[in-house]
């Protein structure tokens, strides 16, 4: 009986083995992607905002960084209107 318990116990165990050996490892996580606050997209390359805490990806930052920006009058462009009550 002992004999018989051990070669079963054997047999278990070698089953054990070659699945977990068989089996696929679980996909890899990149740890390093982070969701972008903005657009939503999983990214590496962008920068955490310190007004907000929020990390945006490169993409999103340069498109506000954009629209923030101070656009530039070309020269000679009309003076936008004055509104009443300016002082001239």
């Amino acid at each position: 009986l002992e004999t018989e318990a051990a070669a079963e116990a054997a047999e278990v165990a070698q089953a054990a083995g070659e699945e977990a050996a068989g089996a696929d490892p679980p996909p890899a996580q990149p740890l390093d992607l982070l969701l972008c606050a903005e657009c939503a997209s999983d990214s590496a390359a962008g920068a955490i905002d310190p007004d907000d805490g929020l990390f945006y990806c490169d993409a999103c930052w340069r498109a506000f960084e954009a629209e923030a920006a101070p656009q530039a009058v070309p020269q000679g462009a009309p003076s936008p209107p004055r509104g009443e009550g300016a002082a001239v």
